[in-house]
């Protein structure tokens, strides 16, 4: 018996003469911080609290009603998000406006297709097929913080809500059907103004009226026809005005 403990005791000193690090390892190795722990999962997993911490987003049964919820269309869309002053790109994203809310899809950078519905008071504004967004001024009575789309930026901002409602269907195609509604408005400074007409910008840039009368002459508008295009290019125009003034 003690023949077999002192061959195994030289050989334990044997392997620490030759492999000395290895056992001696934990008196080397300095332990890591948290923040250097956390940056080498938010890089190994793709994750961030700030974007991926809202509740998982239910698609509604678009069989049992025409139309769908969403801005533009159901289909995903790339873009990016702004949370407290830092930019997530390359994104999946979609709005439902029915329910005020913009869903990420987490298929970009997780092994799993998860619907996830952000937290809209941290939204600075996010960028969705090529069109920006922000938080609107006004609540809306029903999905709370809503999102505008800004149309064009300068003194004159022009902005663009739009949201859905379900309603019972007439047509008798399905039980229900979403309708939509739109609203058009220009930020001034921190006045927000409702948009109707050509003579919203008369009345608040009278200088400017001759010339923008020209303008629509001149590109053979009707205001009444002008489609959505057209009013973004015709505010433009004043936006161009009034920085030349």
């Amino acid at each position: 018996m003690k023949k077999l403990v002192t061959i195994l005791l030289t050989n334990l000193l044997l392997l620490c003469s030759i492999f000395p690090s290895a056992v001696w390892a934990q008196q080397v190795i300095e332990p890591l911080s948290s923040e250097e722990v956390k940056e080498h999962y938010d890089e190994y997993f793709k994750l961030d609290s700030r974007l991926v911490n809202g509740d998982f987003y239910q698609t509604p049964n678009l069989s049992v009603a025409s139309g769908h919820p969403y801005f533009i269309s159901p289909e995903w869309k790339n873009g990016s998000v702004i949370l407290e002053g830092d930019e997530f790109d390359n994104l999946l994203l979609r709005y439902d406006i029915h329910t005020g809310q913009i869903i990420l899809n987490s298929a970009g950078f997780t092994n799993s297709a998860v619907q996830l519905v952000l937290k809209k008071d941290r939204i600075e504004s996010f960028i969705m097929n090529g069109s920006t967004f922000e938080p609107f001024p006004a609540h809306h009575s029903m999905t709370g913080l809503q999102f505008c789309e800004v149309l064009t930026e300068g003194e004159v901002d022009f902005l663009y809500v739009k949201s859905k409602n379900l309603k019972v269907s007439s047509s008798g195609l399905s039980d229900f059907a979403y309708t939509e509604y739109e609203d058009k408005f220009l930020r001034i400074g921190n006045d927000i103004i409702s948009f109707k007409n050509r003579r919203t910008l008369y009345k608040h840039y009278p200088g400017l009226k001759t010339l923008l009368k020209e303008y629509i002459s001149e590109n053979r508008l009707k205001f009444r026809s002008m489609d959505l295009a057209e009013q973004t290019r015709f505010i433009s125009f004043c936006n161009i005005l009034l920085e030349e003034k």
